[in-house]
């Protein structure tokens, strides 16, 4: 097939995928479309492999996210992450070839990176590119809890594009693999796909073929309270990462996409009422989903009327644990509402430190029980 008629048929895809549920056969393309694959050769070490998604397009500008250590490496014991004259080649390729790729060198500096920092595993790059774009990214967001399978998005539904590398075969770059959502909480999505080290920074979409998510990592079961040897995918909610790249963005990059502020605090109002009614199940599953939106409290979100509330989504969610027995839970997002010192200047920091006394006394009488009981045993 010709690149022309390539790039054509794919936009023919793009346009005819909009429905809530797309064809998995017409989303395939697609997403495959909207990532990249990105090799990276260091110091004293060959080329390793990892993925990309492609956000948008302006002015002969793309602007790809990825995962940071995809580029620089990870942090590990006595291994310390790369500094940029560590980096001898970086080489960013397109689907279907309709762009020739990105190369850039020691001698010739053609991306601009941009990170968030060294804990958050994210980085933006920014490449030139004339080409107009064969598909566009829409940005979505993960309901926190299961979700019926008619639900906008195709309920659990997911699918992830990425290089992947098993043993026993050939890397295959482009690989598309289709999963469910299995433990969104309010900092990560975790999926069942199998995926491999090379999906790192590559896309994790929705049912519906928009970004949920960026792959990170791949956890033990064990460390999501699953089955132990069984491996999961771990990625970084899109909501966050909107919240922290949008200051290196164009204006008219995701333009299609609503405010993620303005979600997040519809999201807020839906769960306090369920506050409001004492439905704590549904206030945890809401306040977690706002968290995905927008991890940091504070502002003013309007209720009804003349009434405005402060957006505390995680003293709400650390209450809901707490209606519900749940008490270490409870006291590790109280903690973390504490940390951003924002609930110490609202009237309800009173009843934090109250329902935090009764938590921390519970717990301590259920350690003096089982410690009771193991004497008694013995």
């Amino acid at each position: 097939m010709r690149k022309e008629h390539a790039i054509l048929w794919l936009l023919g895809v793009a346009l005819g995928a909009s429905s809530a549920v797309a064809a998995e056969d017409d989303l395939a393309p697609l997403l495959k479309a909207q990532t990249v694959m990105i090799s990276v050769s260091r110091e004293g070490r060959g080329p390793e492999s990892g993925s990309g998604i492609i956000l948008c397009q302006d002015e002969g500008q793309a602007y790809i996210l990825t995962a940071r250590h995809v580029v620089f490496g990870r942090s590990q014991g006595n291994i310390r992450e790369a500094d940029l004259s560590e980096i001898n080649r970086i080489e960013i390729s397109f689907f279907g070839n309709f762009a020739p790729p990105i190369v850039e060198s020691k001698e010739e500096k053609v991306i601009t990176k941009q990170g968030a920092g060294k804990k958050k595993d994210l980085l933006l790059l920014t490449v030139p590119l004339q080409q107009v774009l064969p598909a566009n990214t829409t940005l979505g967001t993960a309901a926190a809890g299961p979700q019926p399978e008619n639900a906008p998005g195709g309920g659990n539904a997911i699918f992830t594009v990425g290089y992947e590398q098993r043993e026993k075969a050939l890397p295959t770059s482009w690989s598309f693999l289709k999963g469910s959502l299995v433990r969104p909480d309010a900092e990560y999505l975790y999926h069942d796909a199998a995926i491999t080290p090379g999906f790192s920074g590559g896309p994790l979409f929705d049912g519906s073929g928009a970004l949920i998510g960026v792959n990170v990592e791949i956890v033990n079961g064990l460390e999501i309270g699953a089955e132990a040897g069984v491996k999961y995918g771990r990625a970084l909610p899109i909501g966050p990462i909107v919240e922290t790249i949008n200051k290196w963005l164009p204006g008219n990059c995701l333009r299609n996409v609503a405010p993620v502020r303005e979600v997040a605090y519809e999201t807020y109002r839906r769960a306090m009422r369920a506050v409001s009614i004492k439905d704590w199940p549904a206030a945890e599953r809401l306040m977690g989903q706002a968290l995905q939106y927008l991890p940091q409290e504070g502002g003013s979100v309007h209720l009804q009327g003349m009434r405005y509330t402060t957006y505390l989504p995680r003293y709400h969610l650390a209450l809901a644990l707490y209606k519900q027995n749940r008490c270490s839970d409870a006291l590790r997002e109280w903690s973390r509402s504490e940390t951003q010192r924002v609930i110490q200047d609202d009237k309800r920091y009173g009843k934090l430190r109250k329902f935090k006394k009764r938590c921390i006394a519970n717990l301590r009488q259920e350690i003096q029980k089982a410690a009771a009981t193991t004497t008694e045993v013995k």
